[in-house]
């Protein structure tokens, strides 16, 4: 593509596109241009845009290249699509909402007094923060959609929305979430065995209260998630941590440590902070043990959906539905705030668990509900899923492609393969929490591999997310992590004794 100034023939009165940049992708110059545009007023509140087959025409890129740029430009808050008139600039963007400026009232007036600046979480104003773990990316929500389905709940005769609701959860979101796990997960699941939490500790707990008793053992990983461990001592249980290695869990240290514990807490699909999936031999002999010892695993089907390089591993549940409470969150899928999760009990063990939240936390607020149903099952979710999976796999190639020319020596990374985030080993002597410490001080998040372990010892190394950090932030951040890490390793050679 020609660098100079481009004028679109066919669509004279649209302002001509800026020089795009060398190696920039071609949907992050289109967005780049139209928002720059919109921000400085050459394309006013309401004005048309060319549709995404007449503007790909024009510059000869594919169309699916320019859906996506207006896709987010939507999910930002700088266009929306209206029915019968195409797309158009939205009608407050949403840099004239952070505007200090005093509004005026219609009419002219100013108004007595300038509001305080207002943010929308929706309109990408907030920086990512490179590389913190386990954060998804926001900015590209189909917040119009989401609208649109809230607006649809609260215009009906939806009364029920604001009473009180089932302990389960919302039945039309229970089926969904069956539905879902049947196309994407692989997994014949009837909506009775499904309920609607607030979050993975939240299905956690209500395991831990509903199996088993104080004093009992439970399998953890080892490394592993960390509020794994305190819930299960808050709930009076004893934590047995269990090594893990490239194949995942292993199954032979758990039975010699505690051969009777009731229930083992597992992330076989992508173990957490590790990565690796758990190898086949090992998810069966975790299956015949706890058949033999009547027990139950808790699957944790952490970062699932996001695999890069082959399809994701069938949950557990799929091999011994009697043995394995399947639990899943929306956090990641769609948005944190979002709050909902979901776990998938055994068959007959679903009042014992609803009957448990009843008495805790009730229910998730019952319009989220309804409209993540309805974004379920109208196609909405499947197509962002989709989406994000191609987002995340050129935001993976692309931390991986500065990791290889920046931090050679500094930081060993395994091949990405899934999900938002990676564990890299430290290639010289450096104390993990030092290195985050020292990261973190220059602006750079990151989390040691050591918070993550009990009684494991691991090569130091540190867990970098990728999956919220575009490429501008991205080559921002990669050399300050090479800086940080170089200096260290030289401090580390001067003390190392000749």
């Amino acid at each position: 593509m020609s660098k100079r100034l481009i004028q679109f023939s066919r669509t004279p009165w649209l302002p001509a596109l800026p020089p795009r940049g060398a190696g920039e992708p071609l949907q992050r110059w289109i967005h780049r241009a139209l928002r720059g545009a919109i921000v400085g007023g050459r394309l006013g509140p309401g004005a048309a845009v060319p549709s995404s087959r007449a503007l790909a025409a024009s510059l000869g890129v594919a169309r699916g290249t320019v859906v996506l740029a207006f896709e987010q430009l939507v999910a930002e808050g700088y266009l929306e699509a209206r029915p019968g008139a195409g797309m158009r600039v939205s009608a407050q963007v949403p840099d004239t909402l952070l505007s200090p400026g005093r509004p005026r009232r219609a009419g002219g007036a100013a108004a007595p007094s300038a509001p305080r600046p207002v943010f929308s979480p929706f309109s990408g104003s907030l920086p990512a923060v490179a590389f913190a773990p386990h954060r998804c990316e926001t900015r590209v929500l189909p917040v119009d959609v989401l609208r649109r389905l809230h607006g649809r709940l609260l215009r009906g005769h939806n009364r029920w929305l604001f009473e009180d609701g089932p302990a389960a959860g919302l039945p039309a979101l229970r089926q969904a979430i069956a539905a879902h796990l049947g196309e994407a997960r692989g997994l014949a699941v009837d909506r009775e065995q499904v309920l609607v939490v607030s979050s993975m500790q939240q299905a956690l707990d209500v395991c831990l209260r509903v199996l088993g008793a104080p004093g009992d053992p439970v399998w953890l990983e080892d490394p592993g998630y960390p509020g794994a461990r305190h819930l299960v001592r808050l709930a009076g249980r004893v934590p047995v941590f269990v090594p893990v290695d490239a194949e995942g869990l292993q199954v032979d240290a758990g039975i010699a440590r505690a051969p009777q514990a009731g229930l083992a807490c597992v992330t076989p699909s992508r173990q957490a902070p590790l990565g690796v999936a758990m190898s086949p031999a090992r998810r069966a002999q975790l299956l015949a043990w706890a058949r033999r010892a009547s027990a139950l695993v808790f699957e944790d089907d952490y970062d699932s959906e996001y695999r890069f390089r082959s399809r994701p591993v069938p949950p557990l549940a799929a091999e011994d539905p009697a043995r394995v409470l399947l639990a899943g969150s929306f956090g990641k899928l769609l948005y944190p705030g979002l709050r909902l999760s979901y776990l998938v009990c055994p068959p007959g063990w679903t009042d014992a668990f609803a009957a448990a939240l009843s008495l805790t936390a009730r229910h998730p607020n019952l319009l989220t509900q309804a409209v993540l149903a309805a974004f379920i099952a109208e196609g909405h979710f499947a197509r962002h899923v989709r989406r994000m999976r191609r987002v995340y796999v050129e935001r993976a190639a692309a931390f991986e492609d500065r990791a290889r020319r920046l931090w050679a020596g500094l930081l060993e990374l395994p091949a990405m393969q899934a999900g938002l985030d990676v564990t890299g080993r430290l290639a010289f002597a450096c104390a993990d929490r030092d290195a985050a410490r020292a990261l973190r001080d220059q602006g750079v998040e990151s989390l040691p591999l050591s918070g993550y372990c009990a009684a494991a010892r691991l090569p130091p190394g540190l867990v970098l997310g990728f999956g919220a950090v575009d490429e501008d932030e991205l080559d921002r951040a990669a050399p300050r992590v090479a800086r940080v890490l170089e200096a260290m390793r030289t401090a580390s050679a001067t003390r190392a004794p000749a």
